[in-house]
């Protein structure tokens, strides 16, 4: 299992890079940039830190077909590649409805618009001229004139069952939100498997995690409850049903979280619920239950930071004290327990 984490999206370019050279040194795998038409351009970050490092992974997470052209995608993620010679990942999925109106892009058919997009990007990227009219975009013979040197892979963030399915039809994994525990990640595999076409390698499984490291777990679930709620209101049926949840107590949480009903929300989020998408506790603590995820078949840990908590923790203090825990962790154990 390698290990990565996403940045703050407020985080300034400067900012970016002497985080992304810290993390190399640390020995840390891969990190993420997100893509979101309000926030620094990605590829513009992305290639700065491939100028800045030399051995850490990339992964852009996620890009919104819808609102940025799968050319683009394609060609930037060419260019990323000419940089690092391997590492390089791009995650395509549906971004927020915010972002999509303030450039004036309709919501549309998620599942066919990632389907079109992932084979359009990766027909671009092996060279094919491609024409394709989809739900969210168009193209006419459209061509890449510089290959990138090497395949760059191609995931489908996955909020439902379905999407799950196409990942494993047609993209080379899956990102997910909010997988915290072992049976999910079995789940998921299973899911992804059964879309698999016969010969093709495995999907790879990202889990994009919040994770928090704290002497005061206390504390750190009660600042959780707001964004884990809404989190899990936003699960679909099936999506909650592979992280261990009941549908009538999501169902509660949903009504919780529209009315804004906070104490129904303290009640209905225990701990024991919250440890289902979270990972909270001590460092040595977290990194247990990070290595039983890998047991399960977990492929990437990225640690996901939540501006909800911004104020009383250091985030990238905090992904540098569990990288060593689970460094710890794995040469006391062993890669997986």
């Amino acid at each position: 299992m390698r290990f990565s984490f996403s940045t703050l999206p407020r985080e300034a370019a400067g900012d970016f890079l002497m985080m992304a050279q810290r993390a190399e040194a640390a020995g840390i795998d891969a990190l993420w940039i997100p893509d979101d038409a309000l926030t620094p351009d990605p590829f513009v970050l992305t290639g700065a830190i491939a100028a800045a490092t030399s051995r850490i992974g990339i992964g852009i997470g996620v890009a919104d077909p819808a609102v940025r052209n799968p050319l683009h995608i394609a060609r930037g993620a060419a260019a990323l590649a000419d940089l690092r010679q391997d590492g390089v990942v791009v995650g395509l999925g549906s971004g927020s409805s915010r972002a999509r109106s303030a450039i004036g892009a309709s919501d549309v058919d998620p599942a066919r618009t990632m389907r079109s997009a992932v084979l359009a990007i990766k027909a671009l990227a092996a060279g094919e001229t491609v024409s394709m009219d989809a739900p969210a975009f168009s193209l006419d013979r459209a061509r890449l004139r510089r290959l990138p040197p090497h395949p760059v892979d191609v995931l489908v963030a996955a909020g439902d069952t379905d999407m799950l399915r196409l990942a494993g039809d047609v993209a080379d994994g899956v990102i997910v939100n909010g997988a915290a525990t072992p049976d999910a990640i079995a789940g998921i595999r299973t899911r992804l498997a059964d879309g698999r076409p016969a010969g093709a390698p495995p999907a790879r499984i990202v889990a994009w995690t919040l994770v928090v490291c704290t002497d005061d777990p206390r504390t750190a679930y009660a600042s959780l409850r707001r964004n884990i709620g809404r989190t899990i209101a936003d699960l679909s049926d099936g999506f909650a049903g592979l992280h261990g949840l009941d549908p009538e107590l999501v169902g509660a949480i949903r009504s919780a979280v529209e009315a804004d009903d906070q104490a129904r929300m303290a009640a209905l989020l225990t701990e024991a619920v919250i440890d289902r998408v979270v990972i909270v506790g001590e460092p040595q603590g977290c990194a247990e239950r990070i290595l039983h995820l890998e047991a399960a078949g977990l492929d990437m840990l990225a640690v996901r930071p939540c501006l909800d908590m911004a104020a009383w923790l250091d985030f990238d203090q905090m992904v540098h004290v569990l990288w060593q825990a689970l460094s710890d962790r794995r040469r006391a154990c062993g890669p997986a327990v």
